[in-house]
């Protein structure tokens, strides 16, 4: 327990060593089958857990045209996918590290962009954010592996 605990710490410090925050906050989520709503909505920017739609969104690089709603990616992150999130506006080089990233990891991530979001990046994977002003890959690399497959819906990853 207080190995675990420890080695928590660790990470944390690990990721949040240059321009990154890590927080656990996510929306409530209701027990299973009553987690799949209709409409979901979330006060987390990005979410990163609560209820969802049905049908949960593939590991792939979206684009502002085929983006899936939240509800869907939030569903990937139960089933332990980590979704990287982007503001579209962040430079072609640092979108193109993004996408090495996510090809590096291509059976467990998501790439997405979100005008929205506080920081130009973040990571997110089930109850677990990480908010960045600048793109780390080794900080995100560390996320992905850290938290991949953590959902609490065991799913295998294709």
């Amino acid at each position: 327990m207080i190995s675990n605990r420890l080695a928590s710490a660790r990470l944390i410090s690990q990721l949040e060593a240059g321009s990154c925050e890590f927080d656990r906050r996510a929306d409530p989520t209701a027990p299973e089958p009553n987690n799949h709503v209709a409409t979901p909505a979330y006060e987390m920017n990005p979410p990163a857990g609560g209820n969802h739609l049905v049908t949960p969104s593939p590991a792939r690089i979206y684009t502002a045209e085929n983006t899936p709603p939240d509800g869907q990616l939030v569903h990937s992150l139960e089933h332990g996918f980590v979704v990287i999130w982007y503001r579209p506006d962040l430079p072609a080089e640092a979108q193109a590290q993004l996408r090495q990233v996510t090809d590096k990891h291509a059976r467990d991530v998501l790439l997405v962009p979100r005008p929205s979001l506080p920081k130009p990046v973040a990571a997110t994977a089930w109850e677990r954010r990480l908010l960045c002003e600048s793109v780390e890959v080794p900080v995100l690399e560390r996320f992905v592996t850290s938290y991949r497959n953590k959902g609490p819906e065991k799913v295998k990853h294709p």
